[in-house]
C-alpha cells in the first residue's frame, strides 16, 4: 500500500531510517528536524511496516530568466531486505503521476540511476570529483577563513555564485539558510573564507573520513578563495576530494588535476506542450543552449 504523507507514521519513520539509513544518529536527527516534510513524503507500507519511503520539495528552477515550478527528490529509502523488488520503483511512479499535475520539472540527483530506469528521466548533467593531493597546494602564510557561525550572512555570496549559472534550482534564502542549518546541525565541518575587508567571498562544506577530506559543497567568487580553503585543509590530511559541477575546471588551477564522474543529474519534462510554450524550446531542446552552465550543489 502506498500512502502520499507521513503524518501518524513519524516514530516508525524513525526507526526506519535509524535501521536502515547509514547514516549516524545525529545526522538522522537532524534530517528529520529541517528536512522532513510529512505531506511531501511517500511511503510504501506492507504488513503495517514501512518498506521504502520517498521525499520530495518544491523548488525554483531559472531557466533563461524565467523561473518554473518544479520538484527535486532529497530522499529515497529501501529496507535492506526489500531492496530490487520494485517497491521504490512504485513509489517513484506515484510521485511522477503527481509532480506531472503540479510542477513543469521534476529532478533527482543520484547515484543509482538504474533505480529510476523505465521511468521518463534522462540525464542533464552530472556533478564530477576532482582528487588534490596536499602535496599540490601551496602553503599560505596567512589565510582569511573562519568557521561558520549562524550569525554569518552568506546568502549574498551564494546569489552572486548562482548568478554564473543557468539552468538551475534558485534557492530562496530561507530555503537556502535552511540547508546551512540541517548540515550544521548534521555536524558538517563549514569554513567561511573572507576578503582583506573580510567579506564572504567562498563556503565549504566537508567531513573527513579516514585521514581525507570530502568537500561536498562549494561556493566561491574566485581562486583567492579556493587557495586559502585548500592551504587550510592540506595541513591536516593529505588528499581533498572536492564535489563540483560538470563545467567547473579545478584544473585552471593545478593543472591535469584528475576528476570522475561522480552524481549524475536526472530530469523529467513533465508537461512537454507547457514547457514548449512557456521556455520557447521543445522536450529534445530541454537544458540545452542556456545561457551559462548548470550548477546542481543545492537542490
Amino acid at each position: 500500500m502506498i500512502v502520499q504523507t507521513a503524518r501518524g507514521y513519524e516514530k516508525a519513520l524513525y526507526k526506519f531510517m535509524k535501521q536502515w539509513c547509514f547514516a549516524k544518529d545525529h545526522e538522522i536527527e537532524a534530517w528529520l528536524k529541517y528536512k522532513f516534510d510529512a505531506d511531501r513524503m511517500f511511503l510504501y507500507i506492507e504488513d503495517g511496516h514501512i518498506v521504502s519511503c520517498l521525499q520530495y520539495a518544491r523548488r525554483t528552477l531559472q531557466y533563461d530568466q524565467k523561473k518554473a515550478a518544479v520538484s527535486v527528490i532529497e530522499m529515497g529509502l529501501t529496507a535492506g531486505n526489500k531492496r530490487n523488488q520494485g517497491f521504490y520503483k512504485a513509489l517513484a511512479e506515484a510521485f511522477m503521476q503527481k509532480a506531472a499535475c503540479n510542477e513543469l520539472v521534476s529532478l533527482v540527483k543520484t547515484s543509482s540511476v538504474k533505480v529510476y530506469a523505465g521511468l521518463p528521466f534522462s540525464e542533464i548533467t552530472f556533478m564530477k570529483e576532482y582528487t588534490l593531493p596536499s602535496s599540490r597546494v601551496e602553503t599560505l602564510n596567512f589565510s582569511r577563513t573562519r568557521r561558520y557561525r549562524p550569525n554569518i550572512d552568506v546568502y549574498p555570496l551564494y546569489e552572486k555564485f548562482m548568478a554564473h549559472f543557468d539552468g538551475s534550482i534558485r534557492l530562496e534564502r530561507s530555503q537556502f539558510e535552511n540547508e546551512l542549518a540541517y548540515l550544521h546541525a548534521a555536524k558538517k565541518k563549514i569554513d567561511i573564507m573572507m576578503d582583506e575587508h573580510y567579506e564572504p567571498i567562498g563556503l565549504a562544506v566537508y567531513s573527513v573520513q579516514e585521514a581525507a577530506i570530502h568537500i561536498e559543497l562549494l561556493l566561491y567568487l574566485n581562486s583567492d578563495a579556493l587557495e586559502q580553503l585548500f592551504s587550510n585543509l592540506a595541513l591536516i590530511s593529505d588528499k581533498i576530494y572536492i564535489s563540483v559541477s560538470h563545467n567547473e575546471a579545478l584544473e585552471k588551477l593545478y593543472p591535469n588535476l584528475k576528476w570522475k564522474k561522480k552524481m549524475p543529474v536526472l530530469a523529467s519534462i513533465n508537461n512537454p506542450k507547457l514547457f514548449a510554450s512557456f521556455l520557447n524550446k521543445d522536450k529534445a531542446e530541454a537544458f540545452k543552449d542556456l545561457s551559462g552552465p548548470m550548477w546542481f550543489g543545492l537542490m
